[in-house]
């Protein structure tokens, strides 16, 4: 996850010195997807689609690890965020046990 971060971190310096089109961490999604399942064992969580058309998917790991991805209408896959820590929140699922 160090080497995770420290990309994301190095993009994240690199938001004041580099153009737009130069600040985000890319590449191909089943690339990046095997890449995360294979060094942190993360595997997707949850998903949305935003107003644009994107995905952001959430991947999270039973060690606590965790990316948030986003691809894009065009196909492209960028990491957003990644951490440790994750927590899933099953409050939802109460709620729709309930309601049933």
């Amino acid at each position: 996850m160090r080497g995770l971060i420290g990309m994301l971190m190095v993009g994240a310096v690199a938001l004041t010195a580099l153009p737009v089109s130069a600040q985000q961490v890319c590449g191909e999604r089943t690339a990046i997807l095997d890449q995360l399942k294979r060094e942190f064992n993360e595997t997707p969580s949850g998903k949305g689609m935003a107003s644009n058309g994107a995905v952001v998917e959430f991947l999270s790991s039973d060690s606590g690890t965790w990316t948030m991805l986003v691809t894009f209408p065009s196909g492209a896959t960028c990491l957003l965020a990644a951490g440790d820590n994750w927590r899933s929140d099953q409050s939802h699922a109460r709620v729709a046990e309930r309601a049933t």
